[in-house]
């Protein structure tokens, strides 16, 4: 039996082949001193709204502080109580739903779904 030699093929490692970058998102174009604000706000908002995601306070920061008119129309005429023209919900019934313990749906009484 003739043994065959194998030779092992080492690449390059995880830290070699890709630069980490350790910079906060969404946060071209800011000062050094606005990305400190940033960091400290958003830090602030995750206290005050446990159960929102820091991803979406962070969009939102970033959306005030570029366009703070525009936040201030929205706020002051309740544009945020409109529907959107941009997406067309219509809303409705939910008709599939898992039914446990025998309970039936007729077509007179749909279920309801409550969130």
């Amino acid at each position: 039996m003739v043994e065959e030699k194998q030779e092992i093929i080492v690449g390059k490692s995880i830290d070699e082949e890709f630069t980490r970058t350790n910079h906060l998102p969404n946060s071209e174009g800011l000062t050094d001193e606005e990305k400190e604000l940033k960091i400290k706000q958003v830090k602030e908002l995750v206290v005050l709204y446990p159960t929102v995601p820091e991803a979406w306070l962070d969009m939102v920061w970033n959306f005030h502080f570029k366009n703070p008119e525009k936040c201030d129309e929205i706020m002051k005429n309740n544009l945020w109580r409109e529907p959107s023209t941009k997406y067309d919900s219509k809303g409705g019934i939910i008709k599939c739903v898992e039914l446990l313990d025998g309970i039936r749906e007729t077509d007179d009484a749909p279920l309801k779904l409550i969130v």
